[in-house]
């Protein structure tokens, strides 16, 4: 994995949200990623009310010199986002205003069958945030306190920081009702919408540090018989978690740090092994008790 250095710069001067309603607090300030010359990815979590569908959304923009390559849709974790590589774009390129609330009207609503959703924005490859403003660089508001929405921020798109909890983006979503038709995202295989299958295969977990359970999600472009164990450091094998044929399509499994006999397990560095026809995936975990 390449290393990738991660700096959240929190510019704190308020600015009186402007275009939004009246009850929106003011910003207290923006907040980028610096130090890759790749692709970063910064991730809010958005409730979806029942029986509605996410038309467009409000966000505040640092830099309307910043072009997003695409924005995208998962369910992810409730600690986290999860690997973008099972998620489904929704939008892109796009851009906004310069230290302004921006708008964006997607082309196709989206639902969620569980309740809740992560738009993630992909950062475009060595645009590093140097301050606020123009020419600044790629970087989403955010307030203090709860006002808006959980977030998080990823360097590789599987590791996620998640922003102090003290704080959260500045994101104010659109709803319309849900309709026939209209893509509902799920983590399993509830609906028969080719979009939502995995573009490739991946393995991923979270919460991770864990204790002491964590969930394990991985992604089949292909139905295939399936394997997934837990190994120690010395590649003894600790519980098998799965073994069947399974449909492609996202899935998840837990692992509660327990062996084969049900006994809890020592904290201690474990890796999982996923095995589906021609995809060998391997996933490390850290278990702190």
């Amino acid at each position: 994995m390449r290393y990738f250095e991660l700096w959240v710069f929190l510019v704190l001067a308020g600015v009186v949200a402007i275009g939004v309603a009246a009850e929106t607090p003011e910003i207290a300030g923006v907040t980028g990623v610096n130090g890759s010359d790749d692709a970063a990815w910064m991730a809010v979590r958005l409730d979806m009310p029942e029986n509605y569908a996410l038309a467009g959304f409000l966000w505040y923009n640092n830099d309307s010199q910043v072009t997003y390559p695409q924005l995208l849709v998962g369910t992810g974790h409730t600690s986290g986002p999860g690997d973008v590589a099972a998620m489904v774009a929704l939008a892109g390129p796009f851009a906004g205003g310069s230290d302004a609330w921006s708008e964006l009207e997607l082309d196709q609503p989206v639902a969620a069958s569980l309740g809740a959703l992560y738009l993630v924005f992909e950062l475009p490859a060595e645009a590093e945030f140097t301050g606020r403003g123009a020419g600044g660089g790629p970087a989403l508001g955010y307030f203090e306190g709860t006002a808006g929405a959980p977030g998080w921020i990823s360097g590789d798109g599987q590791t996620w920081l998640r922003l102090a909890d003290t704080y959260s983006f500045a994101l104010e979503p659109q709803f319309v009702p849900l309709t026939e038709g209209m893509l509902v995202k799920s983590l399993g295989a509830e609906t028969q919408d080719q979009d939502l299958l995995p573009r490739e295969p991946y393995l991923t977990a979270g919460p991770n540090p864990f204790n002491p359970r964590t969930e394990l999600r991985f992604g089949l472009t292909q139905a295939a018989a399936t394997t997934i164990a837990v190994y120690d450091i010395r590649g003894r094998r600790v519980v098998p978690l799965v073994s069947e044929v399974l449909p492609a399509g996202h899935h998840t499994v837990t692992w509660t740090g327990s062996d084969n006999r049900g006994r809890g397990v020592a904290s201690e560095v474990y890796f999982v092994k996923l095995d589906s026809g021609r995809v060998h995936k391997t996933q490390r975990l850290l278990l702190l008790r």
